[in-house]
């Protein structure tokens, strides 16, 4: 602090007061810095390993932006999981009871449609909402041409049979 008040001084010593309250007084801030340790103190304190906290802050500074290159529909559909998967039917996937009416479970199983099948007599008290079923599909779609239409018409459902319970729902 003393030393701050002694280059305060040298500075303003021939200068009037009006104009030292008119104008900023800029010191530079390199002239206060004194280092507090020494030699071993200072190596020691080189080599402290930082908190999980700073670590975790280094690690996400750097802003690691990946950029995507535009790829056109035909790239993208012909390399996507769906076009992979092959011809669907006969496919066992898992699906999630999402809604039940009377015996009927609608069980979404991640594809366009969901699909609709009726409660098993055995064990049916384990097919609830929210439980994972084991499904084998038939068609993605339900659509034909009804009697009498020029249009096929589709139900807005899948085709599948449930086969058993994957993963009961746990309270």
């Amino acid at each position: 602090m003393a030393s701050a008040c002694r280059i305060f001084c040298k500075n303003i010593k021939n200068t009037p007061l009006s104009k030292i309250i008119t104008t900023k007084l800029r010191v530079s801030t390199m002239e206060f810095i004194r280092p507090y340790s020494h030699g071993e103190e200072q190596d020691k304190l080189a080599t402290l390993k930082h908190g999980a906290f700073a670590e975790f802050y280094e690690k996400t500074k750097e802003n690691k932006q990946v950029v995507e290159e535009d790829q056109d529909f035909e790239m993208l559909l012909r390399n996507s999981n769906f076009i992979n998967l092959g011809d669907p039917e006969g496919k066992q996937v898992i699906g999630t009871i999402f809604h039940i009416v009377d015996n009927d479970l609608y069980i979404d199983f991640g594809w366009k449609f969901h699909c609709v099948c009726t409660r098993p007599i055995k064990n049916a008290d384990s097919f609830v909402r929210g439980s994972q079923v084991k499904l084998r599909i038939k068609s993605l779609e339900l659509a034909t041409r009804f009697l009498g239409s020029e249009k096929d018409l589709t139900l807005l459902e899948a085709d599948a049979a449930l086969l058993s319970l994957h993963k009961p729902i746990k309270y």
